[in-house]
């Protein structure tokens, strides 16, 4: 069972001499705006709530059990302290209200990565080189215009615990599991075309039109060798093999802001495929903010989102299908 204290015990760890020098330096590091009082009240046990923060400070301390101890304590939080919230909030008068809503608003985007904004994804379903092959091909393009990271990585694995552990990785912008053999998907991918990543920053300063060639550092894992860039429009395209007679395609979204909507196309190229279609993977209640139309019989667009910003989870996406023959 997850400890609510665990945060504190981590913290405790370490001399409060250090602890105030590491948690001024992830305040440096992070641009966050914490004032004094923060740390006395995280040792008391309040939880904070931004990740990227206590992941910083954890790397300034040189003790990952912090972040994992934040995990544990976040974990821990009962419902019972949401609703004494919730009861504290419906107490406000309406002036009252509006303020705490858009603080609280702030606080809980601050926790996400930048915002992505036009965000786009196209699928294509194509078939392999021999009719004899085991495999279609998946030709994939993914944009936004938005940060992107130095030395950014595609993880295509074979096992769930390297895809989730590619969920984690500031660093990779796409990842995919396939049902395949580890040595088998290791010769499909070098055989097949590597991974192209363009780069155009925003920042007048920087070199426009880059484009970066994937590397495969490991099995299923290619790096490119871009620089970081806050502000930039960014298109990633890759091919790879995908299990014949499977027939569906996940797309799950990153832990992002969205301040706009999301788009998708499907389109079926392959001649063992026919009937695109697809349904959205939302939290309850939010399945209206998905709609789809059909340009033509074997092409599907789709778009997720309110128009505002939102925030969907590493959990929600889209669930691509067709008929195979």
């Amino acid at each position: 069972m997850d400890d609510p204290n665990s945060f504190v015990a981590a913290l405790n760890e370490h001399d409060m001499a250090r602890l105030r020098n590491a948690f001024e330096a992830a305040k440096t590091a992070t641009g966050e705006k914490y004032d004094r009082t923060t740390l006395n009240r995280w040792m008391d046990g309040s939880v904070p709530s931004k990740e990227g923060f206590v992941r910083q400070l954890a790397t300034e301390l040189d003790d990952e059990d912090v972040f994992s101890a934040w995990q544990q304590a976040r974990r821990s939080q009962t419902p019972s302290q949401g609703r004494a919230v919730v009861s504290r909030y419906r107490g406000l008068s309406d002036e009252e209200k509006d303020k705490v809503f858009h603080e609280i608003r702030d606080d809980y985007l601050s926790t996400f990565p930048s915002a992505r904004r036009r965000m786009a994804y196209q699928v294509e379903v194509n078939d392999p080189p021999s009719p004899d092959d085991e495999y279609l091909v998946i030709r994939f393009t993914l944009t936004w215009s938005g940060a992107i990271p130095e030395r950014a990585s595609v993880v295509i694995a074979t096992e769930h615990t390297r895809f989730a552990e590619a969920y984690s990785d500031p660093d990779c912008i796409f990842r995919e599991i396939l049902d395949f053999e580890p040595g088998r998907l290791s010769e499909l991918l070098e055989s097949g075309p590597e991974p192209i990543l363009a780069i155009n920053p925003l920042d007048s300063r920087a070199p426009r039109g880059a484009h970066h060639i994937g590397q495969q550092d490991e099995p299923g894992l290619f790096r490119f060798d871009n620089a970081e860039a806050a502000e930039a429009e960014v298109r990633l395209s890759l091919a790879y093999p995908y299990r014949r007679g499977q027939g569906v395609f996940f797309i799950r979204f990153g832990r992002y802001q969205v301040p706009d909507n999301w788009s998708a196309t499907l389109r079926l190229n392959s001649r063992s495929t026919s009937s695109p279609r697809a349904f959205p993977y939302l939290p309850p209640g939010r399945q209206r903010e998905f709609s789809q139309s059909f340009l033509g019989s074997d092409e599907l667009f789709l778009t997720v989102g309110t128009g505002n910003t939102t925030v969907y989870g590493e959990g929600d996406g889209l669930v691509l299908y067709w008929t195979e023959s």
